[in-house]
């Protein structure tokens, strides 16, 4: 006598829908933003393998946030000593793909800003930012740049 074999049900359709981003926590667009945890969670479980090298924040900082992977939610951990009246964003290009390898299908950009507004006409690349954008760390996001109005 053996015992049964566990196992996923065989058929079914191949999973094509691309994972999306759901939720931030806190808001995408949230000012007077001090640092600490940024929460992206997403509509399935994204690929573990792909986290690292598709999320960037931008401007740069003088030293890279920890990401941490959790399932269908990631972690951006900011320092608490962010520069006053800037903005960040969360840049996530298309290498991001869930656990069945469907990439986003367009990339994401989330902004917080540390002051009274989000400012989006501001200079958001350095020299070495452009650098790993002629690498081809970018290519697959789409950028979106508002410009803000008062």
């Amino acid at each position: 006598m053996s015992c049964a074999a566990i196992q996923s049900p065989p058929g079914g359709l191949k999973d094509e829908i691309p994972p999306e981003l759901i939720q931030t926590i806190p808001d995408g667009g949230s000012i007077h933003f001090k640092g600490g945890r940024v929460e992206l969670i997403f509509s399935e479980f994204v690929d573990a393998n792909t986290v690292e090298r598709s999320i960037r924040v931008l401007p740069t900082l003088p030293e890279d946030p920890e990401i941490i992977y959790k399932g269908r939610r990631i972690f951006v951990e900011f320092p608490d000593s962010l520069n006053e009246n800037q903005t960040y964003i969360i840049s996530i290009d298309r290498t991001l793909k869930d656990e069945h390898k469907v990439a986003l299908a367009q990339g994401i950009q989330v902004a917080f800003a540390t002051g009274d507004k989000i400012f989006f006409a501001q200079t958001l690349f350095k020299e070495s930012d452009i650098e790993i954008f002629s690498l081809g760390k970018f290519k697959e996001t789409l950028f979106i740049i508002f410009v803000a109005c008062w």
